[in-house]
């Protein structure tokens, strides 16, 4: 049996951990059909181990080293325009995927119909030592029927998917537009824009892959609350929701609002300062809130770009 599997493995710096991603996914009792290894421009010895796992065992991998930084989201969609199978899945150079993954999860995908699979992971430090057995002691998984039948709503009140562990009809993913590559990290707005489209998700209860937790990496360094390309990121995932009224929507609309007043306070362009203010001005609690907001946003300080 074939996998029809392509897996996407996108390091940064990631030399420590690019041999122990790459012989965990080598490994596994159902062989991907192709592993598509990018490295963005990564400054440590990344790509020599690549080549050296390459050389070690041919034909296993494709490697496409960029020549400058692109970011996450942008590099995904290069890999994405080489992958030529029925189903895709990412992970970083610094995850791993836990015996049987592949086969557990591809014969989930076959069975479900689902546009998207996922997993629970187990999650690891720096050391390869396992810190919980299960992510969802820090993400925890909505109830039933919700986290099934009301998957947008339900990623509304927290992101409980673990990014390593998604897997996607591949065709489906390039209808849906691929991934966002005007922001800098992928899962959330991609999983909204799914949810959003209709797609069905589907699940398996146990861990299969590992997820690491470190202080350098993306999750880490660029999810500060009054970062720019945050906000961004996170405005662009709550587009995503229905504008209807609804609870839902009142609920989307405050954190927009909320979103759009923390940018006065940042170096974004004005004219992102004020559209955001603009769009959003359905979440301010008053007329005159929204003034008084739209009018800091004018005035502020130009950001870098405005």
């Amino acid at each position: 049996m074939t996998s029809e599997l392509t897996v996407i493995v996108v390091g940064f710096n990631h030399a420590k951990y690019f041999a122990e991603c790459l012989e965990s996914i080598r490994t596994q009792s159902l062989s991907a059909d192709a592993v598509l290894v990018m490295d963005d421009a990564s400054r440590d010895d990344s790509r020599s181990i690549v080549a050296e796992y390459s050389k070690a065992h041919p034909n296993f991998l494709r490697f496409f080293p960029s020549e400058s930084n692109k970011g996450l989201t942008k590099t995904l969609n290069d890999a994405l325009s080489h992958v030529n199978t029925k189903y895709v899945t990412y992970i970083a150079a610094d995850d791993c995927m836990l015996p049987g993954r592949i086969e557990a999860q591809v014969e989930l995908m076959r069975v479900s119909s689902a546009q998207l699979t996922y997993c629970d992971a187990v999650v690891i430090d720096a050391e390869s030592n396992r810190v919980h057995d299960t992510s969802r002691l820090e993400f925890p998984w909505p109830d039933e029927p919700e986290r099934s039948v009301h998957v947008l709503a339900s990623l509304f009140a927290a992101n409980w998917i673990p990014a390593a562990s998604i897997m996607m009809q591949t065709e489906e993913l390039r209808r849906l537009g691929g991934y966002n590559d005007r922001i800098f990290f992928e899962d959330f707005e991609l999983l909204t824009r799914a949810a959003a489209a209709g797609w069905h998700f589907a699940y398996d209860e146990r861990a299969l892959v590992a997820v690491r937790r470190l202080d350098t990496s993306l999750g880490a360094v660029g999810f500060a609350g009054k970062s720019p390309r945050f906000i961004l990121a996170m405005e662009a995932a709550l587009r995503n929701f229905p504008i209807e009224p609804s609870e839902l929507s009142r609920r989307v609309l405050a954190k927009r609002w909320e979103l759009a007043k923390r940018t006065i306070s940042t170096e974004l362009p004005r004219r992102t300062r004020i559209e955001m203010t603009v769009s959003a001005r359905g979440g301010a609690g008053s007329h005159r809130a929204f003034l008084y907001h739209l009018v800091r946003a004018i005035v502020a300080p130009r950001g870098r770009g405005g």
